[in-house]
């Protein structure tokens, strides 16, 4: 996503971001999903995005994704870095955090 950011294609990049959400079934919390919501309806994608919006995983599951600003805020030991390449060629980290077994919550 920053990639398409960094050229000024922020709507690509929104898009290719909601449709990786979906692909790997990444759980994403409600505040996350309306912060998304907004930025579709802003950029306006909001009537394109809004059903494949609907369609992203709710945070019910073990793992949390969380929308972060600067990587270096991130302890990269309590959190799993998924493959740049993964995400259709986006060159941005995308953190998300899991209990580790036998950890709190186990």
């Amino acid at each position: 996503m920053k990639d398409c950011w960094d050229i000024g294609e922020q709507e690509a990049g929104l898009g290719l971001l909601v449709s990786g959400l979906i692909a790997h079934q990444l759980p994403i919390s409600e505040t996350v999903t309306a912060q998304i919501s907004v930025l579709a309806e802003v950029w306006g994608e909001g009537e394109s995005l809004t059903p494949q919006i609907l369609q992203c995983r709710g945070d019910d599951a073990w793992t949390q994704l969380k929308l972060i600003e600067h990587a270096g805020d991130i302890n990269i030991e309590s959190s799993g870095r998924a493959d740049r390449d993964a995400a259709n060629g986006c060159r941005s980290p995308l953190f998300g955090s899991r209990p580790r077994a036998g950890g709190p919550g186990r």
